[in-house]
């Protein structure tokens, strides 16, 4: 194959030559990355801080609750439908009325 067949081959087949450069830099990349994680196996989930802690070095002088945030919640109480507001009882005798502030 001389020079002119060479450059001849490239100029007809560039795109095709950049696609596959792409693909082997990219897959190259992953492989890469892929090691590299492999080996990054120190990393262990911990749900508690006792084994960063130095035994004995934390203490807490004050003990208080300090609230942040409350949430009210408002209900509205049904008003009787009718009827002065007055109970009967299990004997039959009626009780009730008003109460609260008049």
């Amino acid at each position: 194959m001389n020079m002119d067949n060479a450059a001849d081959f490239f100029r007809q087949n560039y795109m095709l030559i950049l696609g596959f450069a792409w693909i082997i830099s990219i897959l190259t990349g992953f492989i890469i990355v892929a090691v590299w994680k492999s080996k990054m196996n120190t990393a262990l989930l911990k749900t508690e801080a006792a084994s960063y802690m130095v035994q004995g070095t934390l203490a807490f002088t004050a003990k208080r609750d300090r609230f942040l945030y409350s949430r009210v919640t408002k209900t509205a109480i049904p008003k009787p439908s009718s009827g002065s507001g007055s109970i009967a009882g299990s004997s039959g005798k009626s009780s009730g009325g008003r109460s609260g502030k008049h």
